[in-house]
C-alpha cells in the first residue's frame, strides 16, 4: 500500500514487486573480482540485469545494457541503484522506492551501501499479518508470529543505527489518517506532499472488503478469520511485541518462543507451501510466463530463503 502511494508522487518511481536480491549481491559483490576492471563489472551488470525482478518488470527481458554502464558506479548498489534509476526516468521520475519486506533484516548493510537512503519501516498488527500470509500463502500462522515479532525488533533495532533515515509508520494508523501521516512521510523523504499520494490505481477489494482506490480504514481482519484459540496462541508468541507497537492484546507480557521442532516444521511447511503455490500460479493465473523467468523466480525464492 505505501510503495503503490507513494509511486503516485510525481517525484517518485515505485518499483512495482519486492527484488529480494540485494543482500546476496552485497555479500557475495568480492567474488566479481577488482570490479575496476572492465570485464569483471560487466560480468556483475549483466547478472544483476538478468535477475527475475528486472526481468519481470522489463516484459520478460533482462534490461538493456546502457551505452556508459561502464560509468556507473563500481559496486553492487551503484549497478542496482542505476538499473531501477532506468526505470525511473522513464517515467520522467528522480527517485525510486522499493518494497521488500526481508530488507528490514539489512537495514545497517544498506544504509552503508546507499548513504542516500530512508527507510520507512511499515508495522502492521501481526495477527492481521498471520492472517494475510494465511490467506494469500498457506503459511502456519504461529510461525508468521514467530517471524514478524524478531524481523519487527530487529528492523527497530538496526533503525535506530541510522536514525536520521529511518521512520516507523503504523499501517493502522496511515489507514485511519492518510493525509496526517503521508505529508509525515513525505516530509521523511525529503519531498513537497502531494495530494496524489491519497489515491491509488490498484483497487484491493480482497485487503479491505470493497473496490475502493483511496486508503480505506483497517478493519482488523484477523478478528473474524482466526478462532479465540489460535488468536491466543498468536499472543502467547507476540503479545509484549504487540503492546511495545500499540496494539491491544490480552497476554502483553507474553513472549514466548515456540521450541526448535515446531520452527523447523512451520519453516519446512511454509516453504513447501509457498513453491508449490508457484508451480500452481505457473500453470494457472501466469501460463504466459516463461520457463526460463519462472525458473528464475524460483531461484530469487530459494536463494533469499
Amino acid at each position: 500500500m505505501m510503495l503503490d502511494h507513494l509511486g503516485h508522487h510525481p517525484e517518485l518511481f515505485g518499483f512495482r514487486i519486492e527484488t529480494y536480491i540485494l543482500p546476496h549481491y552485497l555479500a557475495n559483490e568480492h567474488k566479481y573480482g577488482d570490479l575496476r576492471l572492465d570485464a569483471n563489472f560487466a560480468k556483475l551488470w549483466n547478472d544483476m540485469r538478468s535477475e527475475y525482478p528486472f526481468c519481470r518488470v522489463n516484459k520478460g527481458r533482462p534490461v538493456d545494457l546502457p551505452p556508459d554502464w561502464a560509468a556507473t558506479r563500481r559496486n553492487a548498489s551503484g549497478v542496482f541503484d542505476r538499473i531501477i534509476h532506468e526505470f525511473a526516468r522513464h517515467e520522467g521520475k528522480s527517485r525510486w522506492c522499493e518494497k521488500t519486506p526481508i530488507y528490514a533484516l539489512h537495514i545497517a548493510t544498506l544504509g552503508k551501501a546507499f548513504p542516500g537512503s530512508v527507510f520507512i519501516h511499515m508495522l502492521r498488527d501481526g495477527r492481521d499479518c498471520a492472517a494475510s500470509d494465511h490467506r494469500r500463502w498457506g503459511r502456519h500462522p504461529c510461525g508468521t508470529m514467530f517471524r514478524w515479532k524478531h524481523v519487527v525488533a530487529e528492523g527497530r533495532r538496526q533503525g535506530r543505527r541510522v536514525p536520521d533515515r529511518y521512520v516507523e509508520v503504523r499501517y493502522e494508523d496511515v489507514t485511519n489518517d492518510p493525509e496526517l501521516h503521508m505529508r509525515r512521510v513525505c516530509a521523511s523523504i525529503g519531498v513537497a506532499f502531494d495530494e496524489r499520494v491519497l489515491s491509488s490505481t490498484r483497487p484491493r477489494p480482497l485487503n479491505i472488503g470493497q473496490e475502493s482506490k483511496e486508503i480505506t480504514k483497517n478493519v482488523n481482519r484477523n478478528t473474524g478469520y482466526f478462532t479465540d484459540s489460535r488468536l491466543q496462541s498468536l499472543e502467547m508468541i507476540g503479545g509484549m511485541c504487540l503492546a511495545n507497537l500499540g496494539f491491544a492484546t490480552c497476554r502483553p507480557d507474553s513472549d514466548v518462543n515456540p521450541g526448535f521442532a515446531n520452527r523447523l516444521w512451520w519453516s519446512t511447511h511454509d516453504t513447501w507451501t509457498v513453491l508449490a503455490r508457484q508451480i500452481k500460479n505457473k500453470f494457472t493465473v501466469q501460463k504466459r510466463m516463461t520457463w526460463s523467468l519462472f525458473l528464475a523466480r524460483l531461484k530469487v525464492i530459494i536463494r533469499s530463503k
